[in-house]
């Protein structure tokens, strides 16, 4: 006999979402205005084992404020700041039930990281032919965020529009992700002959233990300048300018993530609260500048130079 257990299995969809945005004028110079959006989704994934169904919340939200004044006839300021934020996570019916000590509760000798690290469930049972009782890729949670500041000044002076701005960025990831970190037993019919016997009679042909799903969390500032100026000659258009990027070194914000140095021969960062471009090792006997994981591309323009010539035909109309 092998596995046929099949039934019809539900899959949802909940998704809410709003856009909102304010605009303000202050007399006939300065105007203001914000925008923001939200939107929340619920995903749910059934299965014929309701142990192995799953959860999927996305969070996605940004905002965005502006200020633009025009200071004269030819010259515009324009100020924005914005943030955008993503947040998602797959989870196992025991998490979402806020049932915390389910694989505690089994009472297996070794198997209670999900009550000691706040990781609901329980482990992977994996009967070779067979439904196995299986939610190991779960509790994994990911966010995702970009702030930014930007400001650029313009100004019109016959034929020329010039404009002038710089950026910086900031953005940041954190994820926790690991496969089976309740641990799990493989149950083959090795001993018995027969996997669904293996697993009634607590014979397992292998098993992990469990183990602490750990979230690293980095950023890194990118940050730019540009100038630029569109040129406008009879019928033709020129553009030229050149933008300037300074991408720095990531770092770790929690402390616990590592990279490789540049050489690739050891690991640096993973030191609780230093950034990795300032983590220091003594055991290593290196400086703090050959701890980098990268150094900064301080090199980094990109002139640009361009031109649009249109050509007009003449239209006649019969009179």
């Amino acid at each position: 006999m092998a596995s046929n257990y099949s039934v019809p299995v539900p899959t949802t969809i909940i998704t809410n979402q709003t856009v909102d945005r304010i605009d303000q004028n202050i007399g006939d110079k300065i105007r203001l205005y914000a925008r923001a959006d939200y939107q929340n989704e619920a995903v749910f994934g059934g299965n014929a084992v309701p142990t192995n169904s799953a959860t999927t919340p996305v969070t996605d939200s940004n905002y965005t404020v502006g200020y633009t004044e025009t200071l004269t006839a030819n010259l515009v300021n324009d100020l924005r700041v914005g943030r955008n934020y993503f947040s998602t996570a797959t989870l196992n019916p025991f998490s979402v039930s806020k049932q915390t000590s389910a694989s505690t509760d089994l009472g297996i000798p070794g198997f209670t990281d999900d009550s000691i690290f706040n990781n609901p469930g329980i482990p992977n049972f994996n009967i070779t032919g067979f439904n196995g009782l299986a939610n190991g890729s779960t509790n994994w949670y990911q966010n995702d965020s970009t702030t930014q500041l930007s400001e650029q000044i313009s100004s019109s002076h016959r034929s020329h529009n010039i404009m002038a701005g710089l950026e910086f960025r900031r953005l940041a990831t954190g994820r926790a992700a690991v496969n089976s970190a309740r641990g799990s037993f493989t149950f083959n019919g090795t001993l018995t002959g027969y996997a669904p016997a293996d697993f009634i009679r607590g014979l397992p042909q292998s098993f992990t233990t469990p183990g602490p799903e750990v979230r690293g969390r980095t950023a890194e500032w990118r940050d730019g300048l540009f100038v630029t100026d569109k040129w406008q000659v009879t019928r033709k258009f020129t553009d030229y300018g050149i933008r300037y990027e300074l991408p720095t070194v990531a770092y770790t914000i929690n402390g616990v993530a590592t990279e490789l140095n540049p050489n690739q021969t050891a690991l640096v960062g993973g030191n609780p609260r230093l950034p990795l471009h300032r983590a220091k090792s003594l055991r290593l006997g290196r400086r703090d500048s050959d701890l980098h994981i990268a150094s900064p591309i301080r090199r980094c323009s990109a002139p640009a130079a361009g031109s649009i010539t249109t050509r007009i035909r003449p239209t006649v109309i019969p009179s």
